[in-house]
């Protein structure tokens, strides 16, 4: 799809347990998910985030968002993108 063209947003109180879950990362085909902790420390991380730090990657394909059991994830194309996705879909 290109840089910016699909708005990637997650639901972090619906994604509780992505260290475990994993499944957005392990199936992307594009990888544009990571699996990252955010604890400061750095030697026993506890609290662990997706995030689609590749967004410009994303093809669409929505994969993400029929894998996810949780229902966290959520994809919008900008408007001025619509007729191209359709086109290469």
């Amino acid at each position: 799809m290109g840089k910016g063209k699909v708005k990637i947003k997650i639901d972090y109180t619906k994604c509780t347990n992505p260290k475990e879950c994993r499944k957005c990362v392990n199936l992307c085909p594009a990888g544009v998910f990571m699996l990252y902790f955010t604890d400061k420390n750095f030697y026993t991380p506890e609290n662990y985030i997706v995030d689609p730090v590749l967004s410009q990657l994303c093809t669409y394909c929505e994969k993400c968002i029929q894998i996810c059991p949780e229902d966290a994830i959520s994809l919008k194309v900008k408007k001025k993108y619509l007729k191209e996705l359709y086109i290469t879909r």
